[in-house]
């Protein structure tokens, strides 16, 4: 009997192939073996390529708002901007356009953040500057 699967020639009674294990079904015919199965390529263990997506990863404006703006929001944002281009080669395109957008998000935070504090610090100088010029402060 000939192994459907690898080709081997087994006994009339056996049920298994005697080479690679598989179930032997028994035909009413005789018919040619099959042929052997080719040896796989290292290219065919590969994953196929994904095709590109031109994702926007925003990392240089995470590296820019983590060392001028807010320093804990910055990196939250350089965490999620780092992971988009792995997501995107592995094929999650969908949590790479997830991880751009929130890198995108955070990183307009910490802009705010550092736009509010500046906007605090001009507001208290100028309340300073009226209070000193109220009180005669600047003679």
């Amino acid at each position: 009997m000939i192994c459907q699967q690898c080709g081997a020639a087994n006994a009339e009674d056996a049920s298994r192939c005697a080479n690679c294990l598989a179930a032997l079904v028994k035909s009413a015919s005789p018919s040619a073996p099959a042929p052997a199965p080719q040896p796989r390529t290292p290219a065919e263990y590969t994953a196929a390529p994904v095709p590109n997506a031109n994702i926007r990863n925003y990392l240089a404006e995470s590296i820019l708002v983590t060392l001028f703006c807010c320093l804990p929001f910055g990196i939250v944002a350089l965490a999620y901007s780092s992971s988009v281009n792995g997501k995107s080669q592995s094929g999650d395109l969908a949590g790479a356009r997830e991880a751009s957008a929130m890198a995108r998000a955070w990183c307009f935070v910490s802009m705010a953040t550092l736009l509010l504090f500046i906007g605090r610090i001009a507001v208290q100088v100028m309340f300073s500057m009226l209070m000193a010029a109220a009180t005669g402060g600047f003679r």
